[in-house]
Formats: C-alpha cells, sequence, structure tokens
C-alpha cells in the first residue's frame, strides 16, 4: 500500500483492508476517478491562467530597457514554449483523427450487412 493510502487509512481512522475492499468497489473507484477528474480540471485551469499570465510577463521583458541577454533569453522561452504548445496542439488534433477513424470502423463491424 502507499504512502497516500495510508495517509487516508489514517485520516479515516480506517484499516487498510477497509480501504482495500472499498477500491475492489466499482462504484467507489468510479467516484475517485470522478473526483480525480475534476481536481485535474481545476489543476489545469489554475495553470493555463498562470501560464498567461508567464507569457504576457515574458513579452513585457521583449520591450523593456533590460540587458540584451535578458531580453534574449525571454525571446528564446517564447519561442521554444510556442513551439512546444504547437506540437501538442498537432498531437491533439492526430489524436483526435485517430479516435474517430477508430469510431467510425467500430461502428462500420457493429452494422450487419
Amino acid at each position: 500500500m502507499g504512502e497516500a493510502q495510508n495517509e487516508i487509512c489514517r485520516k479515516q481512522r480506517r484499516g487498510r483492508g477497509t480501504l482495500w475492499t472499498w477500491l475492489k468497489d466499482p462504484t467507489f473507484r468510479a467516484r475517485v476517478d470522478e473526483l480525480r477528474d475534476i481536481l485535474t480540471e481545476r489543476t489545469l485551469g489554475v495553470l493555463a491562467s498562470a501560464t498567461a499570465r508567464a507569457v504576457l510577463t515574458l513579452d513585457e521583458l521583449l520591450d523593456k530597457e533590460l540587458a540584451p541577454g535578458t531580453r534574449r533569453r525571454a525571446a528564446d522561452s517564447l519561442l521554444s514554449h510556442s513551439e512546444k504548445h504547437r506540437e501538442a496542439h498537432d498531437l491533439q488534433r492526430q489524436l483526435q483523427a485517430i479516435q474517430e477513424q477508430l469510431s467510425a470502423l467500430e461502428n462500420a463491424r457493429r452494422t450487419p450487412r
């Protein structure tokens, strides 16, 4: 059992066996997964907001009267992150296209001929 699970048992004043029983329950597992998804979505929202502010900060550094090295590092950082974002976006589009093709194939297989 992992450290996080031991902590859960301690906080809930339950034994490890109880937690294992809960984890075997599909309804409980589904709820845990749902809560993890909610937490992940909230975290991504905070990260998106912070990312936007960070990009604006880097953009401001490009226009300020700072040492050339500082401005160059800001520019390099913007370009690097921009490229990574573009690659991630392209991969997401490709994955979506693959998922749509897979769904179409699965639907075609289910359709009687």
